[in-house]
């Protein structure tokens, strides 16, 4: 955007910024078979902490996730839990 600012007069510009967000999405799937694994508790810890349970297809989402270092953890009965 370009403004002109003539002499003597004077322009008021109210901006809002918005925080850069981001969004944590996947697919969790068995190692050995490759099928997505559905009911795969997936938990964010950091700055915030926040949590979702994966789909039938094994996706997940987590969105509006502040700037930060966090741990994702996955666990599942019957599978290994990992974490990053």
């Amino acid at each position: 955007m370009t403004i002109q600012l003539n002499p003597g007069e004077v322009k008021v510009l109210n901006v809002s910024l918005e925080p850069r967000l981001a969004t944590l999405q996947g697919q969790v799937t068995n190692a050995v078979t490759g099928s997505p694994i559905a009911g795969v508790a997936v938990a964010l810890a950091g700055p915030i902490t926040a949590g979702v349970v994966t789909c039938s297809n094994g996706q997940y989402g987590i969105s509006n996730i502040p700037p930060g270092n966090y741990t994702v953890t996955f666990s599942h009965p019957g599978y290994e839990t990992v974490v990053y």
